[in-house]
């Protein structure tokens, strides 16, 4: 990725904080160095610069913003004015990312400008609480997720059914979050696999989807009378939620479908436990080793445990990888194979619990060898508790 490409990076801190900030920097640096990310925060302001103008310049570019939040970031008022209330208003316009770190002990919980934002540690375990091995976790946690924002892929979108005119047009409007297609899944219908030209996920995820066929525009349809939650994965995330608008438009003489959901809460489900001495992260990396490498434990006598390395996804086990039947539907097309499998384990994943959001999946094919490189992180189930990471590496024949 060249420089002038880089994601742009705003940090927002307090200078009572500006250990915190070292310690960030210290994290985001090798994204940097790889040309990934550009960050910025007011130490990169030289003597004789109008200090100001370079604050609002960088706002300006931001493409993700961190929030260094304690009582002495809240307290000050150029940070809410000057920097708070911009960061806000992009996010809410724009899809800026904005992510809290809580640092220290503050109101954030009882902000309200701040109180739809998800705080990306406990705000009641600000890292000026943790030990300091548990606070460069989460520090690490906020580098993979800095590196999973502006690490999805941005090529080029190639509809079926629509001219290299129009193709060229959708390239130029999508926003900074770019991808190819989108993966729709509701009960009771199949799945929709849809390319992809705008999305924004702030608090709602608001996407624009190009129907290739009758049959995708009428699926789409369907979508406005789905009661219960619908799984829309893009990229590496995936998001689960209740459909509230969907919306067909004519942009000169090409069918768009706005589609907005709303998250569904995912608390704690309560089902994980240790079985026999497995512990429901040891579950998760063999439920994962399943669906990405279509590996088979070898305690699947042991039907409790069975039942935990299957977990649930759409209301089934999950007894194999779709791996293989996504290359039986799409492997003559190569690049379609691909983007649709990635697409469909990052749901999976997600769905099981298996993750709480995937930093890293590659997918490379040789002949009919594919190449798996995993990375995820788990979900957090205790306050004073790093969740784990999940990584797999491997190899799985498809024929």
């Amino acid at each position: 990725m060249s420089s002038s490409t880089r994601g742009e990076v705003f940090i927002s801190y307090s200078r009572r904080d500006a250990y915190w900030l070292e310690r960030l920097q210290v994290h985001l640096k090798p994204l940097e160095r790889e040309h990934l990310i550009e960050y910025w925060d007011d130490t990169r302001i030289l003597a004789g610069d109008r200090w100001r103008e370079e604050i609002r310049a960088a706002l300006a570019r931001a493409q993700a913003a961190i929030l260094l939040i304690s009582a002495d970031f809240l307290a000050s008022d150029f940070i809410f004015d000057e920097e708070l209330l911009p960061l806000l208003e992009s996010a809410q316009k724009e899809g800026l990312t904005v992510l809290p770190l809580i640092v220290a002990p503050s109101r954030f919980s009882r902000t309200v400008e701040l109180s739809e934002l998800q705080a990306f540690n406990d705000p009641l375990r600000s890292l000026s609480a943790m030990a300091p091995g548990d606070a460069e976790q989460v520090l690490d946690n906020v580098s993979a997720r800095i590196e999973k924002v502006f690490s999805t892929p941005s090529p080029t979108v190639r509809p079926a059914n629509h001219s290299p005119a129009e193709t060229q047009q959708i390239v130029q409007q999508q926003s900074s979050v770019q991808v190819e297609r989108a993966l729709i899944v509701s009960d009771g219908e199949p799945s929709l696999y849809v390319p992809l030209i705008r999305v924004q996920d702030a608090k709602d995820l608001e996407l624009t989807v190009i129907p290739e066929d009758g049959q995708d525009s009428m699926l789409l349809q369907k979508l406005r009378g789905v009661r219960g939650d619908v799984g829309i994965a893009y990229g590496l995330n995936a998001v689960m939620g209740r459909i509230t608008n969907v919306l067909a438009t004519r942009e000169k003489g090409r069918e768009e479908w706005h589609i907005t959901l709303v998250r569904s809460e995912r608390g704690y489900s309560g089902m994980e436990m240790t079985i026999n001495g497995v512990t429901p992260d040891e579950q998760a990396l063999v439920r994962a080793r399943r669906v990405l490498l279509n590996e088979k434990s070898s305690r699947t006598t042991d039907v409790f445990l069975e039942a935990a390395f299957s977990g649930w996804s759409g209301g089934r086990r999950v007894e194999e990888s779709p791996i293989p039947s996504n290359y039986q539907a799409f492997g003559k097309d190569r690049e379609l194979f691909l983007e649709s499998a990635r697409l469909i384990c990052i749901m999976v994943l997600y769905t099981t619990r298996t993750i709480e959001y995937a930093t890293k999946l590659n997918l490379t094919l040789e002949g009919t060898t594919l190449h798996v490189d995993f990375e995820g992180v788990r979900p957090k189930v205790y306050s004073n508790v790093t969740p784990e990471h999940i990584r797999v590496r491997g190899s799985l024949q498809l024929a």
